[in-house]
C-alpha cells in the first residue's frame, strides 16, 4: 500500500501572484488567489493527502530509503521523494517595480 505526503511551505505558489488565469480545468477565467483558496480548501479540509507546512531542510539516504528533516526538526521515512520547487520571478530592482507588483 502506498501512502502519500506532501511538504510544503506555502500552497499556490507563483498562481497565488496571477490577476488572471485562463482555461484552467473546469473554469474560463479564475484569479490567482481565488484558485490558491480552492487548493487550500482541498488540502487542508478534506484531507485527501497528509500534508506538513513547512520547509524541508535535508534529505538523506536511510535504511535503503530516505529520511526527510525538516526546518522544525522533524523526521519523516520514505522509499520515495519527488522535489517540486516551483519557480521565482526575477526582479529587475529598478525603481517603482514593488509598487507596480
Amino acid at each position: 500500500m502506498s501512502k502519500s505526503f506532501i511538504i510544503t511551505k506555502d500552497i499556490g505558489g507563483q498562481a497565488y501572484d496571477s490577476t488572471k488565469i485562463e482555461n484552467y480545468m473546469g473554469y474560463d477565467f479564475i484569479t490567482g488567489p481565488e484558485l490558491v483558496r480552492k487548493f487550500q480548501n482541498q488540502l487542508l479540509h478534506t484531507r485527501y493527502v497528509d500534508h506538513k507546512i513547512t520547509e524541508v531542510e535535508k534529505i538523506e539516504e536511510s535504511n535503503g530509503g530516505f529520511k526527510i528533516i525538516t526546518s522544525e526538526s522533524e523526521q519523516y521515512e520514505s522509499n520515495a521523494f519527488i522535489i517540486a520547487t516551483g519557480m521565482m520571478r526575477r526582479k529587475l530592482d529598478i525603481p517603482g517595480e514593488a509598487k507596480l507588483l
